[in-house]
């Protein structure tokens, strides 16, 4: 079985065409939960993850904005993508936190991007990492603040 990680690595170099599809599709069986949303991987390297999310009524609220819960969900994808890209490929990781500070309505695709610089990583520990989601006005809308629990199998 292909690992996750080399899965993304594959769908990142695919020609855009093909490459939200095929992300599409990836998302659907790994994630179920995600896949309405409609994310598009931008990029994927190691250390470094950028996915927009695009202003459709599934993601909308009741005032055609992105929903509160749909930006929360982008900026914890694009944090477990590109903690992903480091870690060991037989690593586990858990969400234990998650806190979002909204600083203004999301009436535009929207755009998360997390640059991780470390690579250390001991056998299981905690780790930080924030996301900070932008219009296409590259103004910040939110920052989504995840704890991530990791253990190497």
């Amino acid at each position: 079985m292909i690992s996750v990680k080399k899965q993304l690595y594959f769908i990142s170099k695919l020609p855009k065409f093909l490459k939200n599809r095929v992300f599409q599709n990836w998302i659907k069986f790994t994630i179920p939960f995600a896949s309405q949303s409609r994310f598009q991987l931008l990029l994927f390297k190691e250390g470094v993850c950028s996915i927009q999310m695009p202003l459709i009524k599934k993601n909308q609220n009741h005032i055609k904005t992105q929903h509160a819960v749909a930006i929360a969900q982008l900026g914890e994808l694009t944090s477990g993508l590109a903690m992903i890209s480091l870690l060991p490929e037989n690593s586990l990781i858990l969400l234990k936190e998650l806190n979002v500070k909204y600083i203004k309505k999301g009436e535009s695709n929207l755009i998360s991007t997390v640059k991780l610089d470390f690579k250390d990583f001991e056998k299981k520990g905690d780790i930080f990492i924030n996301s900070e989601i932008k219009n296409l006005s590259n103004e910040i809308v939110a920052i989504v603040n995840c704890l991530w629990y990791y253990k190497q199998l």
